[in-house]
C-alpha cells in the first residue's frame, strides 16, 4: 500500500524539523521512501496605509509558504509501523495530511 505524507507550513525551521522528525523515523524502519520538496509559494500583499488620501503611500506584506512531500510504502504486514508513525508528535503550525495513494 503507498501513503503520501504532505507538509505545509508558514514557518521554515518548523518545516525543517519536522521533515527531518518523519525522516528519521522513516529511516529507522529501513523503509523505502521518496521526498520532494516544492519551491517556496510567495504570495505578496498591497495595503494602502492612509484610507482617504495619499494613495501613494503603501504597505507591502507577504507570506511564504513551505511545502513537502513523503512517498512510502507498506505492506499489510507493516500495519503496526502505520500505527507508530500516527503518534509522531509535530509543532503546532505544521499542517501534516496522510494520504492512500493507488
Amino acid at each position: 500500500m503507498k501513503y503520501r505524507i504532505i507538509l505545509k507550513s508558514l514557518n521554515n525551521k518548523l518545516f525543517k524539523f519536522s521533515l527531518f522528525k518523519i525522516l528519521n523515523f522513516i529511516k529507522k524502519e529501513k523503509i523505502n521512501y521518496k521526498l520532494i520538496v516544492l519551491p517556496i509559494r510567495i504570495k505578496k500583499f498591497c495595503v494602502l496605509s492612509s484610507p482617504h488620501i495619499d494613495k501613494d503611500s503603501r504597505e507591502q506584506y507577504e507570506i511564504r509558504i513551505y511545502k513537502g512531500f513523503i512517498d512510502f510504502e507498506l505492506n499489510i504486514n507493516n500495519l503496526i509501523l502505520f500505527n507508530n508513525f500516527l503518534k509522531i508528535i509535530l509543532p503546532s503550525g505544521i499542517i501534516c495530511v496522510f494520504k492512500h495513494l493507488k
